[in-house]
Formats: C-alpha cells, sequence, structure tokens
C-alpha cells in the first residue's frame, strides 16, 4: 500500500479525541470539495494536501499545537476513496464520516 492509497476506516475504533479532531477537519474539506471543482475527479493527492490545508486553517495557521494530530486524526477517518469519484460526491461521503464521528451533530 503506498502512503497515498485510502483505506476504509473504522471510526470506532478512533479515540474520542482523534473524533473531535478528524470531524471539524472533514467537514471543512468536503466544503471545499463542493464548492471547488465538484464535477472533477477526485485526485489522489487532492485529500492529502486540502486536509494539511483545512488543519492548518482550523489551528489558526500554525504548524503548532494540534494541527498535524488533526491532520492524521482526519485523514485516519476518511472514507476510502472509489475510484472516479468525484470531488462533489466525495465531499457527501465525508460529511456522512462527519455524521458517524459526531452522533448526526454535524
Amino acid at each position: 500500500m503506498n502512503c497515498t492509497d485510502q483505506k476504509s476506516p473504522d471510526t470506532g475504533d478512533l479515540t474520542e479525541e482523534s473524533r473531535a479532531l478528524a470531524a471539524p477537519v472533514l467537514a471543512a474539506v468536503a466544503a471545499h470539495f463542493k464548492v471547488t471543482h465538484p464535477d472533477l475527479p477526485l485526485e489522489s493527492h487532492s485529500l492529502l494536501v486540502c486536509t494539511g490545508v483545512e488543519a492548518y486553517n482550523l489551528g489558526n495557521r500554525s504548524r503548532e499545537g494540534d494541527v498535524p494530530t488533526m491532520s492524521r486524526a482526519a485523514l485516519a477517518a476518511a472514507p476510502e476513496a472509489p475510484e472516479g469519484v468525484t470531488r462533489g460526491r466525495y465531499a457527501e461521503l465525508l460529511l456522512e464520516t462527519v455524521a458517524e464521528l459526531t452522533g448526526g451533530q454535524a
């Protein structure tokens, strides 16, 4: 498996802290994908880059603190990207994951 390969998460295996850190990052990534080229296919690097950027934004644009942890938690919780999925459809999958992580309180 390559570092860019996505795997299906089992969000039940995540700690409460990881769930709390991952949910807002994934919600921000979903919001970005919904408005930025939603009809284009999701490229393998887009999820990695966007997750890092959104964690950085949510972490007050600092490399310190929880930003790396937030990014890792979000990537661990992110659903597998089906072959050929569009950015818009993947945003929907991310929002489903956010709802699961937050107990439906997205």
